[in-house]
């Protein structure tokens, strides 16, 4: 069976059992995180983390779903593709953005059939380009056919979920998968797809960490927690794309995935994560703008309020304890 960009929670846990005053202690603490992709509890898990307090996963059908449920206060805090959060700000949802990544730009791919003639994306023109609406490799496609000075309009883009998606392109019922890692590298791999292009630094987009407003206020052990959290994680995440080997096979167990897949995805599954700053949220504008253009927002989210820098520190201590290895 093919292996997509999340698998559905069972069930979703209660909220956090730390004092609301604080007057708690952090073993008291309870993190829910919300995620659409196994990858990250995986990478939690084998980085040997053990806190005082307790971490939660919940794994979702995607982004879309994982900030849902932070609205309805299921989770904690959740993370996924900029698209995906930047359209719930602009539907009203409350969040704050406390951390961003930067992931490798190889991890979104543009992929033909083995037997296509095509060469290059303005080959597509008028052509049917397979893609998850609203998703990163939405952003990606539509990114790039704005660089070659193209419009949405000369492509048709047929808006599936990644199983049709997948399924339509090994039928042949489509002449272009825009697609990520690994499901990628499955059809690469196993089918002979051929690659045509991946993302740049700029339509790769971002990954944002949120939470919901007033999340940080009233209890400093859940606040202390969750920035812990997140600077054990990043480092985690780095030590194993420093070792995208060793990596591979761990992830080849856990997903169940051939080796050369997990290689694949071990090597473009990747980021980077930079402290929230007025690049950060000149990017955000910008995603803000393909929403727009796209109609999936009418109007755009107040980039003033989306941001909260509290974790910033965090960021650069975890990056700086890996470069000083």
């Amino acid at each position: 069976m093919a292996f997509t960009a999340a698998v559905v929670a069972g069930s979703l846990l209660a909220g956090c059992s730390s004092d609301k005053d604080g007057s708690g202690s952090p073993k008291d603490v309870s993190l829910k995180v919300g995620i659409a992709t196994q990858f990250f509890q995986i990478a939690w898990d084998e980085g040997h983390n053990q806190p005082e307090y307790r971490v939660d996963f919940s794994r979702f059908d995607g982004a879309g779903p994982v900030f849902e449920a932070l609205g309805a206060k299921s989770i904690d805090f959740g993370f996924g593709s900029d698209l995906s959060i930047v359209s719930s700000q602009a539907n009203g949802a409350k969040f704050k953005i406390f951390a961003v990544a930067k992931p490798n730009p190889d991890w979104l791919r543009l992929l033909v059939p083995q037997n296509s003639a095509v060469r290059s994306l303005s080959e597509l023109k008028g052509k049917k380009i397979a893609v998850v609406r609203g998703s990163a490799a939405h952003r990606f496609i539509v990114g790039e056919i704005e660089n070659l000075g193209l419009d949405t309009d000369d492509f048709e883009l047929a808006f599936l979920s990644t199983p049709d998606a997948q399924a339509a392109f090994l039928r042949g019922d489509v002449d272009a998968w825009a697609s990520w890692e690994p499901n990628s590298a499955q059809v690469e791999i196993g089918n002979g797809a051929r690659l045509i292009q991946t993302a740049t630094e700029t339509t790769a987009g971002n990954i944002y960490f949120a939470a919901n407003q007033g999340f940080f206020e009233g209890d400093q052990h859940r606040t202390d927690a969750t920035k812990d959290f997140l600077k054990k994680f990043i480092v985690g995440l780095n030590k194993q794309k420093a070792d995208t080997g060793d990596w591979a096979k761990v992830l080849a167990e856990k997903i169940d995935l051939p080796l050369d897949v997990a290689t694949q995805f071990a090597k473009n599954y990747s980021f980077t994560f930079i402290p929230i700053d007025d690049s950060v949220k000149s990017d955000y504008t910008e995603t803000a703008k393909v929403l727009q253009e796209q109609g999936i927002i009418k109007d755009a989210p107040d980039v003033a309020t989306a941001f909260d820098e509290i974790a910033n520190e965090a960021v650069i201590s975890a990056n700086g304890e890996q470069a000083a290895k």
